[in-house]
């Protein structure tokens, strides 16, 4: 079942996604699932990115040095 709360738009790519077929790619033990991205914006709330599961990917990648 599909909620409208889940459904995300990646800040990166802006492609659509569910948030809930992020858990279902990344395993607990897989490390890309712990990354969250913020913009600190003081003295306003940080302000917290949603990542499709390519972008993660991409981004966990150019961490580890993997991609140049």
């Amino acid at each position: 079942m599909l909620f409208l709360g889940n459904a995300k738009q990646c800040d990166r790519c802006k492609q659509c996604y569910v948030k809930e077929d992020l858990f279902k790619e990344f395993s607990l033990t897989d490390e890309r699932w712990r990354y969250t991205i913020e913009f600190d914006a003081y003295p306003y709330p940080a302000h917290k990115l949603d990542l499709c599961s390519n972008c993660i990917k991409s981004l966990y990648s150019w961490l580890k040095q993997e991609e140049r």
